[in-house]
């Protein structure tokens, strides 16, 4: 339990820090800072948060109403 408050307080550093990044310089400074891994992390959490809504929970349902 230690463990997972220590790795929120991390998260929640690193995400006050980012939206400091973000309102002190914009976007450039996001990527400066932080890089590419940023974006690609963005994108990721997205695409499986999106084909979960929209593939995987549609068609868990389609199959328990045609059985």
């Amino acid at each position: 339990m230690i463990a997972i408050k220590r790795h929120f307080f991390w998260f929640k550093t690193l995400f006050v820090e980012m939206k400091t990044t973000w309102k002190k310089d914009g976007l450039k400074g996001l990527y400066r800072k932080y890089g590419f891994k940023l974006f690609i992390a963005f994108f990721f959490y997205y695409l499986i948060r999106d084909s979960f809504l929209y593939l995987i929970l549609p068609w868990f349902f389609a199959t328990q109403l045609m059985n």
